[in-house]
């Protein structure tokens, strides 16, 4: 009989025997739960436990005259824009990294390589080596590590850096037909041995265990200064082992075994333990017969001795795999969620299934059921929990499902809830849209269970009982205390970084054809799926600075650069008229006075088709609050591009005084018609009654340079973030957001910091061009083609939320399309390059998308929007204001401005 069998029909004669026990009634007067559960007395489990003490040795961890024998690994680098390439070999396929950890400024990679036989067999030999990185000073070191007969593939390589010195491994090595494993601490200054773990696993190479059984998942537990101290090591078949790296001891499980679960080749294979911090004791939920269907009992077992101290069951409900068994930081209690049998209460994957919860169970550390949290009966409510607060609070998640125009339920709006354990009082929280409204704001990350449609992490305030959340939902990790989130799609693999001086996300990479293995601090280490090769990439690329810490740019970066259009020397163009009148063209209404651009004699002027354009001399006009007016100055040979005759200037308010920011194109549309470099003007009011205005400082190679003005190819809407000036422009051809600090006392704008942002512009692009052309798609528009598969009705509908597919803007304009179609004449319009995309502050896509109402003629329209990603999917979240220009080809379109605010 198989083996397997054998486990299995042994573990289901000890849960019915277990289960057969009479039951305890728990009081809720006590602090127990008002819904009783099963519960046996603890029974300790035959089997023999042996300690086997770890050997020290400085030797190397493979067998010299094996390694020797056998070609060295060969690793090299090559230097990349922000990093370096890490080369292995060759770069081909037949050398791979099978595994990777990092630990403060360190990486370790695990190299695999297949081998030819040095005898006259045709058998393959795998050779093991580890590369030691550090990347900050691009230092590489190879330690050879040992070799193996090819064979009994299905393994899970395991890699863990105990500490800033030592590394662990798993070695295998064949010995008088048997496979053998090691566990092995190896020095990570001299590549020797230190300690070895030797034949904690032995299996006969023609024995059923040899072909069925595999690791499958290792567990750690942790030192107070995050070094690893123990491991406890799992198989598939139910094998396992718990390594205490402190005391140099390996504990066995005797004839105990707990199975994964899972379908070799359709259902990745999974362990059901869940073990308490510590690793002291675990939770094991058992499976059918089958091996590929998990059951609804549990039982809380010892690690050390294997003696089962409680077990779990409930009844009627659906499958409980995940987010499975979820510990405190503690470990002295743990949850479990459920819901009824029944259709609509979770969302399946290939090896798990996750609960949109109708109840959640709380036991303490000896498996007692001390609280069952429920919603009421009437509500439909569902529930999840979002982490462990303390010891003895939780966040709760709480929502109503939605169908949505996919397949899959989504969480509708998600309030959050505390409830504590000790009282049972459950503490609803306020939503905030500003995370500044946090007068103590507490990071809590999503806890390391699964779930589903779940936000990464959120900012909770515990004294005013708020929260405030961004919209990402990806795997979230952290490095050096840096928090970072893996944002996937179907056209991306965004990496954001929390920045947490600003508080909101920042866009960090997207590496096309390329999988992040690990992060190392400032490091993203990637690998290529092209070869074997790794590309180290440092998220923060530093600039070159002078010695008062002023970014270095190169001389002229902000000088204006004229179109070489000069429409006003056009002697042929007849809408091209000189003015002998003096016109205020920009004004600026301060607290504190009025600011005015105004023509002298001699402006030109000329009406396009949708703009005003102006060109002469124009004087800066001042006006205190008592009328009293005097010019601060001229400006010489402007050029004006402007929506109306007269434009208001941009006033800022801040204590004390107010910020004048004036542009000479201040027109809406301008970044699709042929956009030039704007000029940039900066004044500032006072309360005192004074205005003046203040220059731009920047550093360059021959020192310090002072502009009136500066240039700018504008990328997006000029920000402000406290007293900076945040411009998105081109400098040295390259997209840079750059920083710009006022300094009030001496009248300047000092250029305090620039980032290079070409590769999170054409990351976004490629998103926000791609739905441009669905969007064409889903307005009827012929014209708007692209390399994109064209999607039905049902899927392009898919793609839209209700608040998106409702928006006035957006139905005025389908609306506009289909009537032209159903009366035979179908729009020539078609999409623009959409403008102004940037990643906001809760991580979606903040975008305007272009359309080309007529064909050749260039009459535009603008529609704000929100891109969400949801479910691996960017989805049309919602559409805000829709404005168009103002032509005699549309009259349905002339001119229009429908405004609605978008909702993120």
């Amino acid at each position: 009989m198989n083996k397997q069998l054998i486990y299995l029909i042994i573990i289901s004669i000890c849960i019915i025997m277990l289960l057969i026990f009479p039951t305890l009634k728990k009081d809720a007067d006590g602090g127990k739960s008002t819904s009783p559960i099963e519960s046996v007395e603890p029974s300790a489990t035959a089997g023999a436990t042996e300690i086997q003490e770890a050997i020290v040795s400085q030797s190397k961890a493979g067998s010299p005259e094996q390694l020797n024998n056998y070609p060295q690994l060969n690793v090299d680098s090559e230097n990349i824009d922000g990093g370096f390439k890490l080369k292995i070999d060759d770069g081909s396929l037949l050398a791979n990294s099978v595994a990777e950890d990092s630990f403060g400024d360190m990486v370790v990679h695990l190299v695999e390589r297949q081998l030819s036989s040095l005898d006259e067999s045709s058998a393959m030999k795998l050779r093991y080596d580890l590369v030691v990185v550090h990347p900050e000073q691009k230092d590489m070191k190879v330690y050879p590590a040992y070799i193996v007969d090819y064979g009994n593939e299905a393994i899970s390589h395991k890699l863990k850096i105990i500490d800033d010195k030592q590394v662990m491994f798993i070695k295998r090595t064949v010995e008088n037909g048997s496979l053998i494993y090691d566990l092995v601490i190896m020095d990570l200054e001299m590549g020797g041995v230190n300690r070895a773990f030797p034949v904690f696993w032995k299996v006969d190479l023609d024995s059923e265990e040899y072909n069925e059984d595999f690791l499958v998942s290792a567990h750690y537990a942790y030192s107070n200064d995050n070094t690893t101290s123990q491991m406890l090591l799992t198989t598939f078949l139910g094998k396992t082992w718990l390594f205490d790296f402190d005391t140099l001891k390996v504990v066995h499980g005797g004839s105990n075994m707990y199975p994964a679960y899972g379908d070799i080749g359709s259902k990745a294979p999974r362990a059901l333990i869940y073990p308490a911090p510590n690793l002291d004791r675990f939770v094991y939920q058992f499976i059918e017969s089958n091996q590929i269907t998990t059951s609804n009992h549990f039982a809380l077992v010892a690690t050390l001795n294997r003696e089962v101290m409680n077990t779990m069951s409930i009844d009627n409900a659906m499958a409980l795999t995940d987010p499975g068994i979820v510990w405190n930081a503690e470990g002295t209690r743990f949850f479990q969620e459920y819901a009824e049998s029944g259709s609509g209460k979770g969302v399946g994957f290939d090896n798990s299934y996750m609960v949109f919860a109708e109840s959640i169970n709380f036991y303490d550390r000896n498996g007692d059921l001390t609280r069952t949290l429920k919603p009421a009966s009437s509500s439909g409510e569902k529930m999840n929990v979002y982490n462990w607060l303390d010891e003895e609070r939780v966040l709760i998640e709480t929502y109503s499902l939605l169908p949505t125009v996919v397949s899959e339920l989504h969480k509708g709006k998600v309030i959050y809830k505390e409830y504590n354990l000790q009282s049972g009082k459950l503490t609803t929280y306020k939503n905030v849209e500003d995370i500044t409204e946090l007068a103590s704001p507490k990071l809590v990350l999503l806890h390391k269970g699964q779930t589903f449609d779940s936000k990464s992490f959120v900012w909770i305030d515990q004294t005013s009982k708020r929260v405030w959340s961004p919209d990402m939902k990806g795997q979230t990790f952290s490095s050096n205390g840096q928090l970072y989130i893996q944002h996937n799609s179907e056209v991306s693999q965004m990496l954001f970084r929390w920045n947490e001086e600003l508080k909101q996300l920042e866009w960090v990479a997207d590496e096309i054809g390329m999988d992040l293995r690990t992060v190392s601090g400032d490091w993203l280490i990637y690998s290529e799926r092209s070869s074997n090769n790794f590309l180290y990439k440092k998220f923060s690329v530093e600039v070159k600075q002078n010695a008062d810490g002023f970014p270095i740019l190169p001389l002229g970066a902000f000088d204006w650069v004229s179109s070489g259009r000069e429409w006003w020397n056009d002697s042929r163009d007849d809408r091209v008229q000189e003015s002998k009148e003096q016109s205020v063209r920009m004004e600026g209404r301060s607290r504190y006075g009025k600011l005015k651009l105004r023509s002298l004699t001699g402006e030109k002027s000329s009406k396009e088709v949708t703009s005003y354009m102006y060109y002469g001399d124009y004087e800066i006009e001042f006006t205190n609050v008592q009328g009293k007016r005097h010019v601060l100055g001229e400006l010489k040979q402007l050029e004006l591009k402007l929506a109306s005759p007269k434009q208001n200037i941009r006033v800022i308010p801040f204590e004390g005084y107010d910020l004048l920011l004036l542009q000479t194109i201040e027109f809406p549309f301008s970044e699709i018609h042929g956009r030039s470099t704007n000029k940039l003007y900066a004044y500032v009011i006072t309360r005192e009654g004074q205005a003046f205005p203040l220059k731009f400082q920047y550093a360059s190679a021959d020192g310090m340079t002072n502009l009136d003005m500066i240039g700018i190819e504008q990328k997006g809407p000029i920000e402000i973030r406290e007293e900076a000036l945040i411009v998105e422009s081109y400098v040295g051809n390259l997209p840079h957001e750059l920083e710009w600090k006022l300094d009030i006392k001496e009248r300047m704008f000092n250029l305090t910091s620039l980032h290079n942002r070409l590769a999170e512009y054409e990351s976004i692009g490629r998103i926000t061009e791609l739905y441009s052309y669905r969007l064409g798609h889903t307005l009827g528009l012929d014209m708007a083609d692209s390399t994109d598969e064209h999607m039905n009705e049902d899927q392009l509908r898919a793609l839209y939320t209700e608040s998106a597919w409702n928006n006035p803007g957006f139905q005025i304009l389908k609306s506009d399309f289909d009537a032209s179609a159903a009366v035979g004449e179908p729009t020539r319009a078609f999409p623009y390059q959409p403008v102004g995309a940037r990643v906001d502050e809760y991580g979606n896509i903040r975008v305007t998308f272009a359309i080309n109402l007529v064909n050749a003629v260039g009459v535009a329209a603008y529609l704000e929007a929100i891109l969400k990603l949801e479910d691996y999917e960017w989805r049309f979240y919602d559409f805000g204001a829709l404005e168009t220009e103002r032509t005699d080809y549309l009259q349905s379109l002339n001119g229009l401005l429908i405004k609605d605010d978008l909702v993120h």
